[in-house]
């Protein structure tokens, strides 16, 4: 399965737009001693699918934006008169990107 580049940007806006989950009110002793001392403490929680949109971010983030090695392989095809793609092919991986765009 192709993923687009539509549908990265859309899931990384999806998750980036989410409003913070609310986080109980629950102090713990540690958190008690340290009010005492230094006043109120604040805290922060991120959940689990926040961790994994910003891993996602990562990843996407160092992807070159070209395969240099593929364009090279299909440079020389071309130049040798070997690439011979099928037009079934060609029209099957357009339709899937737009219909795919479309529906996100």
């Amino acid at each position: 399965m192709k993923i687009s580049q539509k549908q990265i940007q859309d899931l990384l806006k999806t998750y980036s737009q989410r409003a913070p989950e609310k986080v109980g009110s629950e102090t713990t002793s540690k958190n008690r001693e340290a009010v005492k001392e230094n006043g109120p403490v604040d805290k922060v929680t991120v959940s689990d699918q926040a961790r994994e949109a910003r891993k996602v971010k990562e990843v996407i983030s160092k992807l070159p934006e070209v395969r240099t090695d593929k364009v090279e392989e299909l440079k020389k095809q071309v130049a040798e008169g070997a690439y011979k793609p099928k037009s079934e092919d060609i029209a099957e991986k357009l339709l899937g990107r737009i219909l795919g765009d479309r529906v996100r």
